[in-house]
């Protein structure tokens, strides 16, 4: 807590507002970038803007309590957290094979402006620690949480068949290895002028097997033309 007892730092003045403006501008960015290198919905400028005005409005709610003593100070505030919603849901996505993109994107938003709000008002310690457990979930996580999906005996998968009797073949190979197919989900679609079904299904395996293994021997089945895992 040794920024906070800074009374230069803690107070609203000139230094203060630029060091606070400074350090979410970098505390953001850092986050940011990492985005932007996966190619992500939002990158390092939206993350910095985000944690920015997340800050200046956090200054700005800090101003009216000390010039008007305003009784609600925290009312400007509440409406960062959830007006925040509205820019991280343009983020997620849903492609045509029922994948959910963006979540973690949007989640970040949400998260960065927190980080803001909590430069904004000059808690440093708080915003420094945050920006650290961020960086680690979106990081350090991240691959554990590929570790964790990789060994599942439990995956999504979205095939493209020549037509819906090649779906045979697909259920007695199941059958056969002893797979569970669920959920499935029929989605007919033209591709070069011939009807091509796609189909989602949840698959379940009795026995840990490598999800590449899988996806490979649902590629080789007669009518399967395409086959992916959806993550």
């Amino acid at each position: 807590m040794f920024l906070e007892n800074l009374k230069i730092l803690n107070d609203l003045n000139e230094v203060s507002i630029f060091v606070r403006c400074f350090l979410s501008m970098f505390l953001a960015g850092v986050i940011g970038i990492e985005r932007e290198a996966k190619r992500r919905p939002a990158g390092f400028r939206t993350y910095v803007i985000v944690c920015l005005g997340s800050a200046l409005i956090m200054m700005t709610n800090q101003y009216i309590y000390i010039s008007q003593r305003a009784e609600d100070s925290t009312r400007i505030v509440a409406q960062v957290v959830s007006g925040i919603g509205f820019l991280g849901a343009g983020t997620i996505l849903v492609t045509r094979q029922n994948q959910v993109k963006g979540l973690t994107t949007a989640a970040g938003l949400w998260a960065c402006a927190a980080l803001g709000i909590a430069v904004g008002c000059g808690f440093y310690t708080g915003a420094i620690m945050g920006f650290l457990a961020i960086l680690c979930s979106i990081q350090v996580l991240h691959a554990i949480d590929g570790k964790i999906y990789s060994n599942s005996r439990i995956l999504s998968v979205y095939l493209e068949l020549d037509s819906v009797r090649n779906m045979r073949s697909l259920l007695t190979y199941a059958r056969s290895h002893e797979i569970e197919l669920s959920n499935l989900e029929l989605i007919s679609q033209k591709q070069d002028e011939l009807d091509m079904i796609g189909l989602i299904t949840t698959v379940r395996v009795k026995e840990w097997t490598a999800h590449k293994s899988i996806l490979e021997e649902f590629a080789q089945l007669d009518g399967v033309s395409f086959v992916e895992e959806i993550k």
